[in-house]
């Protein structure tokens, strides 16, 4: 395996939203959290960071730039949406 993976050779439906519309829309299919509140891409996008990190840290890897960390998943995830509408 390659790394970093690449996901350019995978065919990527054209974006016809800006990423920030799409980080503000809701999950399809929607979801609520505990307290009712609809889940958008950008709470999922968080939260998965957030497990991911979490995960890393438990394993006791250190991340160097945790920003650029950050912006790598919320990418491959914009990238890899089907909500894009």
């Amino acid at each position: 395996m390659e790394f970093p993976i690449r996901i350019s050779n995978r065919i990527v439906k054209p974006k016809t939203k800006t990423y920030k519309h799409w980080w503000n829309k809701p999950l399809e299919p929607q979801r609520c959290t505990n307290n009712n509140k609809i889940v958008t891409n950008g709470v999922f996008v968080k939260d998965y960071y957030n497990d991911i990190l979490n995960i890393l840290h438990t394993c006791g890897y250190q991340i160097d730039n945790e920003n650029k960390l950050k912006s790598e998943v919320a990418t491959i995830i914009y990238t890899l949406s089907d909500n894009i509408d």
